[in-house]
């Protein structure tokens, strides 16, 4: 089942709320009657218009009422859905806003995908394959060791040994030559192959230099030990199965890591909890989701109901002002813009300076407006970052 942590842009969005009795206030209405027209959206600031879906109260007979907004109506940075009954005073007027996001706690995927994720193990340690090493490497191990073929130490010899050159080998390799590997002259003939391997011992092969050659190959065996202790002592899979023990700093960074590493798709649905994260992890989470702590955020939309009846929205509202109280200090004047949306439901687009605290109240006000002074109206937020 999918989640809605938090509200997704262009993602269809469900989510349960109440209304107050009017006439049994504070108590939530019973099987509230709804009908076409009582609930309207407006995305970013857009014309409003009804709902898509008209809500309806589930389970039946209840006070819960089950709201769903489509994936057009999502479209959207800011989100309100107006509740106002058109026929009569059986509920209280409601407004609900919601800021979308790009991303939900279901899009930190897991298992991890080639080529966009690390695979974390159970004590912590990232799982790497070394691919490149394994495309050069003998596919197991011998005794527990690489067995290497020590090509490098045929670099320094320099020249071409004996009886090598193509033209040398086809005038060895003739048919009258050949005929001559008679099983009756084998006996001898090895005997005079021993006899020559046994000079060879003391002396350096012709036309390389022995000096050159023991130093290319203890190099190389240098390497090859090296490499040995660096390596497990078998293989998982006919793979080298490795821990990251430690990495450089900002090697992990936003470039290096595609935006669809993380998908619902990529993780099991009980692989986040509370103890699978660090402290930093879920403070890192938590700060993409919220607003920008000192960065403006606009369309805050709100509506003001005449003070006379708490009910009736309140149009052409003068006098509008805007204070704001950051991390539950004293109320200051607000730096942003504040502009008449219709039908009672006005717009602010805050300032970084408004924004410049982890919790942040707005009150707004008005000296008047049709059909009269209006309720003042409070709004708080909690950004990225803050307490």
């Amino acid at each position: 089942m999918a989640t809605f942590v938090p509200a997704k842009r262009a993602t269809e969005f469900i989510f349960y709320t109440a209304l107050t009795s009017t006439s049994g206030r504070p108590d939530f209405q019973v099987n509230p009657t709804l009908a076409a027209g009582d609930v309207k959206v407006i995305t970013d600031g857009g014309t409003e218009t009804n709902l898509d879906t008209l809500p309806v109260v589930t389970p039946a007979s209840g006070i819960y009422v089950k709201v769903t907004v489509s994936v057009a109506e999502m479209t959207g940075d800011n989100i309100a859905l107006s509740f106002i009954d058109a026929a009569g005073a059986e509920w209280d007027d409601q407004l609900i806003t919601l800021q979308t996001a790009v991303r939900q706690i279901d899009d930190l995927a897991f298992p991890a995908t080639s080529g966009r994720s690390f695979i974390v193990e159970t004590d912590g340690m990232i799982h790497g394959d070394i691919k490149e090493w394994l495309g050069a490497a003998m596919s197991a191990l011998i005794s527990g060791r690489v067995d290497a073929n020590a090509q490098a130490g045929l670099a320094p010899l320099g020249t071409t040994m004996r009886g090598t050159d193509s033209a040398a080998l086809a005038a060895v390799c003739t048919a009258a030559r050949l005929g001559e590997l008679d099983p009756a002259n084998l006996p001898a003939d090895i005997d005079e192959i021993i006899a020559d391997v046994t000079g060879i011992a003391g002396a350096a092969m012709r036309g390389t230099d022995s000096a050159a050659t023991a130093a290319a190959l203890a190099t190389v065996q240098s390497d090859t030990d090296d490499i040995q202790t660096r390596l497990p002592a078998s293989l998982v899979g006919g793979r080298i199965d490795a821990s990251v023990g430690a990495m450089a700093a900002n090697v992990l960074t936003a470039a290096a890591i595609n935006a669809a590493a993380f998908t619902a798709a990529k993780f099991a649905t009980d692989s986040i909890d509370a103890n699978a994260l660090a402290a930093d992890a879920a403070q890192k989470i938590r700060d993409e989701i919220l607003p920008t702590q000192n960065v403006a955020f606009p369309d805050i939309n709100f509506l003001l109901v005449a003070a006379s009846d708490h009910v009736t929205p309140v149009t052409g509202a003068t006098g509008l002002a805007v204070t704001r109280s950051i991390n539950s200090g004293s109320f200051g004047a607000g730096t942003g813009t504040l502009a008449e949306i219709g039908n009672g439901m006005y717009q602010y687009d805050a300032s970084a300076a408004d924004m410049n605290g982890g919790k942040i109240t707005f009150r707004f006000t008005a000296s008047g407006g049709t059909p009269g002074v209006p309720d003042d109206r409070f709004l708080s937020i909690i950004t990225g970052g803050g307490v």
